[in-house]
């Protein structure tokens, strides 16, 4: 259901991320990209497992922003499990209790969209939103 909330408030994720949530297979900091273009354009192979190797030399692990998409994954997949914009909005503003809430929080669900941004309407079902 993530990929749902990334369409509807278009968050950016960061390389670990992406790797996470299976939209990448490997990272290396843009640092690295000349050494990897250099290195694959050696390869006199054609075969993944040589290139998967050659890749893998040249990552990194570093782990996800503890505010970013990962750390509230839970949240955001019990509340995009709803069928309507209506029903997502509701579940996030209408937490179990009110300690819950946090002004991060807010921040990262509710952003306001800046004036140079066209103004948004929102569909009323996740089917509208997506076809």
């Amino acid at each position: 259901m993530a990929w749902e909330y990334l369409a509807l408030t278009g968050e950016k994720l960061n390389g670990p991320e992406m790797i996470a949530c299976g939209l990448a297979t490997h990272y290396a900091p843009s640092a690295k990209l000349p050494l990897i273009e250099e290195g694959l354009g050696k390869l006199v192979t054609d075969d993944p497992s040589v290139i998967e190797a050659s890749l893998e030399q040249y990552g990194s692990l570093i782990s996800p922003d503890n505010r970013g998409l990962l750390q509230r994954i839970e949240t955001l997949d019990k509340c995009f499990s709803h069928g309507t914009v209506e029903e997502i909005i509701d579940a996030l503003w209408n937490p179990p209790s009110l300690e819950e809430v946090s002004s991060d929080m807010v921040d990262q669900y509710f952003s306001p969209i800046s004036e140079l941004e066209p103004e948004l309407e929102l569909p009323t079902t996740l089917r509208e939103a997506f076809t």
